[in-house]
């Protein structure tokens, strides 16, 4: 621990180093870049309400602006929020639509594992034997079965998800992971 002169007398901080990771790190495709998010009903009306008294919001601070905005919605009746709501329910379809698109072209899942296949299979075994278990719980007691199981039964498991694999491998193969 430094005594108190020893804090005082120091005046430049070592210099940080950071590893360069992009030649290593294969490039994801930045999802923010590919479809924007949903516009929740509120949102819709604080653009227009930012809109609408621009001038009287020139000088208000964030929370002020906020506090007008939260009284404001506060006081609409129903039928003042329709509007709102519908451009929400097409903007939802538009998300929709933009999610699902974006998602098949996403690369091919690969087949479950050996142990993901084997606590598939036990689940319900386990949930019904103990039911106010957690996920973490169930987690742990698939995997003291696994561990229980006997090689001969592992191997099944093994069998099938090689199988898998080889047609994932001869469908897919570098088209997957590139």
């Amino acid at each position: 621990m430094l005594s108190a002169f020893q804090r005082l007398t120091v005046t430049q901080s070592a210099p940080v180093l950071r590893a360069s990771f992009s030649s290593t790190v294969p490039a994801f495709k930045d999802v923010a870049a590919t479809y924007k998010g949903l516009t929740t009903v509120y949102s819709f009306f604080i653009s227009d309400f930012y809109k609408q008294n621009e001038l009287e919001f020139k000088n208000k601070t964030f929370a002020e602006k906020n506090e007008l905005v939260s009284k404001a919605w506060k006081n609409l009746t129903p039928s003042e929020k329709l509007p709102y709501e519908k451009k929400h329910s097409a903007d939802k379809q538009r998300y929709f639509n933009e999610k699902s698109a974006y998602e098949a072209t996403l690369p091919p899942k690969r087949p479950k594992s050996t142990f993901l296949a084997f606590a598939a299979d036990i689940r319900d075994s386990i949930v019904k034997a103990n039911p106010t278990a957690t996920q973490q719980e169930i987690a742990v007691l698939s995997g003291k079965e696994w561990n229980a199981l006997a090689e001969s039964k592992k191997q099944a498991y093994k069998d099938v998800y090689n199988k898998e694999l080889a047609e994932w491998n001869s469908k897919y193969g570098k088209q997957a992971t590139a």
